[in-house]
């Protein structure tokens, strides 16, 4: 093996122990054997553990977001720009969302609005934030806001799909309990009003983050099967979030306010109906397809052989 084989060969095997450590340690805290951390603390600072999770999703997503945007021939400080634009708005976005929601919690101790470290993000918050940044960015730099919707909107299942796990560490985002095979321990000081005798839950936030990742590889196999049209990978990653915030919902202990869903469940349905809506607008204006190579066109004028011999008149007879 070469020097390059031999690197690549110490990662795959470095990747897997990490992930096997990983495993028994998510099974042991899952399992209620080991009390579930909320921090590290290397000498006099504390690290929390849900900030971690945020900030490694944000770090990977950066690290996607070059990859598409060399696909969709996009230059690289199009990933710093959205990067810097993106992530202190979204925070604030999805924190006032989340504040807003449970305001008089907030008005009885302000000072805990700042404390996010402690979790409370509204993931439909940042979705409002970055449609704005999408238009207002690309009306500046004068490009398809569809084009760079389709580039970078992939980039977002890997950050929540990442950062779902800052959930875990914080015990929270979990559903109704369970005595199933898939459930986890949830302390007595994070078990949700009423549910205080139940030892395990529906680890909620575990099937949003999985459910992030299939979605990506889903999105990626049509994108690379040429079955979009430009500015579908970005509908799609709207639309599929969506259904799949939808059914996951289910599972959560959530207040039902109209038809038995809940708010964030309304949220995502429009959301659904809106892009729906936006897809069926758009294929009707797409442009007529091509039959081997060539543009079908809308015929305006017809062209009359002149060597062809007038019509005999006395032939023709009225009727």
């Amino acid at each position: 093996m070469n020097k390059k084989q031999v690197y690549l060969v110490i990662l795959l095997t470095l990747s897997l122990l990490l992930l096997t450590a990983g495993a028994y340690y998510v099974y042991q805290f899952f399992s209620g054997n080991l009390p579930t951390p909320q921090s590290l603390r290397l000498g006099p600072v504390e690290i929390r553990l849900y900030s971690v999770c945020i900030l490694l999703g944000v770090l990977l997503s950066y690290a996607f977001g070059f990859w598409r945007a060399k696909i969709y021939n996009f230059s690289p400080s199009m990933v710093d720009d959205l990067l810097l634009l993106g992530v202190p708005l979204g925070l604030i976005s999805t924190r006032l969302a989340y504040v807003l929601l449970n305001l008089p919690y907030y008005l009885s101790d302000p000072i805990k609005i700042f404390y996010i470290w402690e979790g409370g993000l509204t993931l439909h918050g940042g979705i409002v934030v970055a449609v704005l940044i999408l238009y207002f960015y690309t009306r500046a730099k004068k490009i398809s806001p569809w084009r760079v919707g389709d580039a970078f909107a992939p980039t977002l299942f890997i950050a929540e799909g990442i950062g779902r796990w800052g959930n875990f560490f914080n015990q929270e985002l979990i559903g109704y309990p369970t005595t199933g095979f898939l459930r986890m321990f949830v302390a007595p000081a994070f078990r949700p009003w009423g549910y205080q005798t139940y030892t395990f839950f529906h680890p909620v936030f575990l099937y949003q983050s999985v459910a992030n990742f299939l979605l990506l590889g889903l999105v990626l196999y049509l994108e690379h099967k040429k079955k979009f049209k430009e500015g579908e990978v970005l509908l799609s990653y709207f639309f599929l979030h969506s259904l799949s915030r939808i059914l996951v919902e289910f599972m959560r202990i959530e207040p039902r306010i109209f038809i038995g869903l809940s708010l964030a469940q309304l949220i995502s349905l429009a959301i659904i109906l809106i892009t729906t809506v936006i897809f069926v607008l758009r294929r009707r204006q797409q442009p007529l397809p091509l039959v081997e190579g060539v543009k079908l066109e809308t015929v305006t004028t017809v062209e009359i052989d002149k060597t062809v011999e007038p019509t005999n008149t006395d032939e023709v007879t009225e009727t």
